[in-house]
């Protein structure tokens, strides 16, 4: 019992060092994430309302205004796109680090909750599970989010009234369209995309390891 406390306060310790690791490398590209999310549904709000509606003449007004709220809007949709590339840059081989290993992780992690008898050490690895399990989770949710919202500017552009205007106007709506057709992703070095199908993948893995340890582990015990 001596040592106790000081074992104790040394857990204390590593736990926040894990904890503080995570939400320094996490929590920015959760909010990076939000933030773009963000953008993306004003943008697309804006779009929408871009075009005035028609007057009784079946024309709309202020034609020169619109051109220039459509020149705006474009500029923002490129500034958003050059953001997603670096966030991109910033955090795709982190993230191939963190897909490559968390297989393995969940599955040891979950094979030492299952094998080890003593309840109290059982538990803390399923703290451990846990975490990984949701840190994972939430990189996926934030990445599928990023490319809903950004896949979500063609819709706009559907819904917004292209056939008031000119067909100059016309086509400018329609490449803004056609570029939203392929949305800002977040990749783990190409390897993979950053969604929750991913994340259904990663889970899928960590099952199969886990079920080979426990068969190989049945036996012996």
């Amino acid at each position: 019992m001596k040592y106790y406390p000081w074992v104790y306060l040394h857990q204390i310790w590593s736990e926040v060092v894990v904890v503080y690791g995570l939400c320094v490398a996490d929590f920015p590209f959760y909010i990076f994430c939000s933030y773009l999310r963000m953008q993306f549904s004003l943008l697309r709000y804006h779009i929408e309302q871009v075009i005035p509606p028609e007057s009784k003449s079946g024309k709309i007004h202020n034609v020169e205004e619109t051109k220039l709220r459509l020149v705006e809007l474009i500029k923002w949709h490129q500034e958003l796109l050059s953001s997603a590339e670096i966030l991109e840059i910033l955090y795709t081989r982190p993230t191939l680090f963190n897909f490559g290993f968390s297989s393995v992780i969940l599955c040891l992690t979950g094979f030492n909750v299952m094998a080890i008898d003593d309840e109290a050490i059982a538990l803390t690895f399923l703290f451990f599970f846990l975490t990984i399990l949701l840190q994972i989770y939430f990189l996926c949710f934030f990445g599928d989010r990023l490319i809903e919202s950004s896949a979500a500017v063609g819709d706009a552009v559907y819904n917004s009234r292209w056939y008031l205007v000119d067909p100059t106007l016309a086509k400018t709506l329609l490449v803004i369209q056609i570029r939203s057709q392929t949305p800002c992703k977040l990749t783990a070095s190409n390897f993979t995309d950053v969604t929750l199908m991913a994340f259904m993948k990663i889970c899928s893995t960590a099952w199969s390891y886990f079920a080979l340890l426990q068969t190989m582990y049945a036996p012996s015990k």
